[in-house]
């Protein structure tokens, strides 16, 4: 078998692993709701993939694959997720973490205005690092936890930061960074 085949064979034992992964995660947590003959014949179809899968032959991976996928669309097709519905879980993970990790962990400011000169400058950035002064409950005055986090701040340089520049308001153009301290309750 030459290259082409080598790689026609690793794809078709990738997707056939996929499919009998996915099949035998369905019948686990659904296979009590359907009939036994019914399961008979998605294990039978799922053992021809597995056989065809060892033997290593690509047409008959592939001929148990679609056998494999009429049995499960026939009889659990019902209980599988459709693709819309996974695009929408993950992304609303997604959010989910993106939301968590700027209320709790960092969030990204501007200065805008020039009541800091001549520390900030109008316009430079910086990121608060919200672990130094707890996680705070919404609406409410009280704190769900708070931890002292300087030690390893202290071995990152401090991550408040901004522009690296002149603390001269005429250089508020520069570019690049500088490091600047402060931690929660210093003034």
């Amino acid at each position: 078998m030459g290259l082409g085949g080598n790689q026609r064979l690793s794809t078709a034992r990738k997707r056939a692993r996929l499919a009998v992964q996915q099949s035998e995660d369905l019948l686990a947590r659904f296979g009590a709701r359907i009939d036994p003959a019914a399961k008979g014949e998605v294990v039978a179809a799922l053992e021809g993939v597995k056989t065809a899968k060892d033997a290593g032959d690509v047409v008959a991976i592939y001929d148990g694959l679609k056998a494999l996928e009429a049995k499960v669309a026939e009889h659990l097709g019902k209980y599988r997720k459709s693709a819309t519905r996974e695009v929408i879980e993950s992304v609303v993970v997604a959010v989910l973490i993106a939301l968590a990790l700027r209320t709790f962990v960092v969030e990204a400011f501007t200065i805008p205005s020039g009541s800091m000169i001549p520390t900030l400058a109008v316009g430079d950035f910086l990121f608060v690092n919200k672990l130094s002064y707890g996680v705070r409950i919404p609406f409410v005055d009280k704190m769900a936890a708070q931890w002292d986090v300087r030690l390893s701040l202290r071995r990152l340089g401090r991550l408040h930061q901004a522009r690296r520049c002149p603390a001269r308001a005429e250089h508020r153009h520069c570019t690049g960074w500088r490091r600047h301290g402060g931690w929660a309750g210093d003034w």
